[in-house]
């Protein structure tokens, strides 16, 4: 299912006037290429107040706080755009409420999917299969009254690489874009590419192409040092993983027969983490963030979810790597059990 009704009158690219001043637009983006991107064409229809930028923790930090209703001198914003952000129904409610048709969401995440089919608001836009940096793109060009087709190729890219669409003939290019923007930080990124992508403003110069390779020759040999071991279905675990590197380890060559992945790494907290991956070739496999949620719901000590082929956990009590190993274990076996016909028929 894909809801995705952006109205023609979100798109005016004069800014609202409130008797004799500017409304005051607030944006908030995920912290990540998909939402560098679509600051960038927002910004070409919106003047915005203030942009928020962050994760799905800094959501609810920032709801509770305060600063997605005003801004730092107490002055109520108008109008509120969240683009690639997951959004839970209590979330939704709360800032729907206080900007009545005055909110919109453009996403992609499963929550936000559920999200949209049970208010069918035309506020939100979400597609499973499509960025929020493309939504963008599509809604712009298709309303006609912002030029913003300067930024086509990066909204290819994030749509690439956010989706993980590995098969495209994108994909490296989408990947050595978000190398490009891990190493540039969000703010400089975003000014590298204010223009978009022209003549005079190359989609990556000689120089950019020398840096995204050096990244690519240190993310192999941080992969060596992890610590490989097979395990039972087609499945592997990488101990002691960078977690610079975790999404890297399903792309190599040597390790495309595996059907799972288990990365395990410490975060910034230094807490243990174990990153789950399922590859094209384990489809018909249960998905990643259903069985990582049947694990934890009864063990305090960890917790975690995902989608359906990428998700992780964080064991926030360590005790021994065989506590791990059979963390490992029980997800991996909920992932390829199998209900069988005579299980399955009610009758």
């Amino acid at each position: 299912m894909v809801v995705s009704s952006f109205r023609r009158d979100y798109w005016n690219p004069k800014p609202t006037v409130r008797g004799n001043e500017m409304s005051r637009n607030l944006l908030m983006c995920n912290f990540n290429l998909d939402g560098c991107v679509s600051e960038l064409m927002l910004s070409r229809v919106y003047d915005f107040n203030d942009v928020l930028r962050g994760g799905y923790g800094k959501l609810a930090e920032y709801l509770k706080a305060g600063k997605l209703f005003q801004n730092k001198r107490g002055d109520a914003y108008d109008k509120l755009i969240m683009a690639s952000m997951e959004v839970t129904d209590q979330i939704y409610n709360e800032l729907n409420t206080h900007y009545e048709n005055k909110f919109s969401l453009i996403d992609h995440h499963p929550k936000t999917g559920v999200l949209a089919r049970q208010k069918k608001s035309s506020l939100i836009t979400w597609n499973p299969d499509m960025s929020s940096a493309m939504a963008i793109y599509q809604a712009i060009m298709r309303v006609g009254r912002v030029d913003v087709s300067m930024f086509s190729t990066l909204a290819i890219m994030a749509n690439t690489y956010e989706t993980w669409k590995t098969n495209e003939d994108s994909w490296g290019a989408s990947y050595a874009l978000n190398c490009l923007f891990w190493h540039m930080n969000y703010f400089e990124f975003r000014d590298r590419y204010i223009d978009g992508v022209t003549h005079d403003n190359p989609f990556m110069t000689d120089n950019e192409k020398s840096i995204v390779e050096g990244i690519i020759r240190d993310k192999q040999e941080k992969m060596k040092l992890a610590v490989m071991h097979e395990i039972e279905n087609n499945s592997v675990i990488f101990l002691n993983a960078d977690q610079t590197v975790v999404s890297d380890f399903t792309l190599q060559n040597d390790w495309k027969k595996y059907g799972v992945f288990y990365i395990m790494y410490r975060n910034y907290k230094q807490k243990e983490c174990i990153a789950v991956r399922k590859t094209d070739n384990s489809t018909s496999l249960s998905e990643v963030g259903e069985s990582i949620r049947a694990v934890s719901r009864n063990n305090k000590d960890i917790t975690g979810g995902g989608f359906s082929h990428t998700g992780s956990l964080t064991i926030n009590n360590f005790r021994d790597f065989d506590q791990v190993i059979d963390i490992i274990s029980s997800i991996n076996n909920e992932m390829h059990t199998v209900v069988s016909a005579d299980e399955d028929i009610p009758f």
